[in-house]
């Protein structure tokens, strides 16, 4: 940096200057094709040549005022560690906004499914999460409520749990179209998601605004685990396929009264964990998400398309 200013000022400024810093040794200068050339500023016929310094840019340079933008010159930016000062800097709770958005961006990455299946398709769930995902990648389906009492549906094993509960909706489903008397060739879709925090709590929807307040505080600079199940039955042949998905959700700090604003919206108490990651106020504070956003949805479309594979 100093070697760099004697190069723009005067010559009698750059001598006394060189002979109080550098006691008249030859000074070096960096050369733009990494060459080092021994030059003096007390040898008057050699003449100086200005060559750019390579020194990395810094955030800071905007605040240079125009006199010192002139003095110091432009900086060689190759080897610079720092982002340009163009750069957007995000903060970890503005990092990335989730929506319905990423499931399409997700499902065109996906094999999609046989035309003839278009409107075979029977959603067995009340789910407003798993109706939107369908409808943002435009399956045709129809919509079913299996009606069961998933409390009354007990495990102790996270990851078995939810399956046993989508297993039993798939039961009531087909109870109804045989009462029906539904002749026609089906695919049904059922599913359940438990959230897991610490990895050793199970947590369904919440009961009431302590609980749900409980929940969103505890999630504060923490991390929680969807657990999502899927299966797939056939109609009428019965032939039947699950599976298990999971993603991983990390939180940033969640403001108190952001945490009483989605909670007096009510959305979260017909979510598995008490959260909606679609909530423009909440999902702010997701600082990242190890997984798909479908499965945080509760119906991951990988999963889902793999499964319908395997029972045609």
């Amino acid at each position: 940096y100093c070697l760099y200013i004697n190069y723009r000022m005067s010559e009698t400024q750059s001598n006394l200057i060189s002979k109080k810093k550098f006691n008249g040794s030859p000074i070096l200068i960096p050369k733009e094709d990494n060459e080092i050339e021994n030059q003096s500023p007390y040898n008057k016929d050699i003449p100086m040549k200005f060559n750019k310094v390579d020194v990395p840019t810094s955030p800071t340079d905007i605040l240079q005022s125009p006199c010192t933008s002139k003095l110091w010159g432009k900086r060689n930016t190759k080897k610079s560690p720092f982002k340009s000062k163009s750069t957007e800097y995000i903060f970890p709770h503005h990092k990335k906004s989730y929506s319905y958005i990423d499931v399409i961006v997700e499902y065109s990455n996906l094999k999609p499914l046989p035309d003839n299946l278009s409107n075979s398709i029977i959603l067995g769930s009340s789910s407003r999460n798993r109706k939107e995902v369908l409808d943002k990648i435009k399956w045709k389906y129809t919509q079913i409520s299996p009606d069961i009492d998933e409390k009354a549906i007990r495990h102790d094993n996270p990851y078995e749990l939810p399956l046993l509960i989508a297993k039993a909706k798939a039961d009531a489903i087909i109870n109804k179209l045989n009462q029906d008397k539904v002749v026609n060739e089906g695919i049904i879709i059922t599913a359940d998601q438990i959230v897991l925090y610490d990895d050793i709590e199970i947590r369904e929807k919440p009961i009431n605004e302590l609980q749900a307040t409980e929940f969103l505080l505890s999630y504060c600079n923490n991390k929680v685990k969807t657990i999502s199940a899927i299966v797939i039955t056939h109609y009428p042949s019965l032939k039947q396929s699950s599976g298990i998905d999971t993603a991983t959700i990390q939180w940033d700090t969640i403001p108190l009264d952001i945490i009483n604003k989605v909670i007096a919206k009510g959305i979260i108490f017909t979510s598995a964990g008490g959260f909606c990651i679609e909530d423009n106020d909440l999902n702010q504070y997701i600082i990242n998400i190890d997984g798909s956003v479908s499965s945080v949805f509760g119906m991951p479309l990988q999963l889902t398309c793999r499964l319908i594979e395997e029972i045609l």
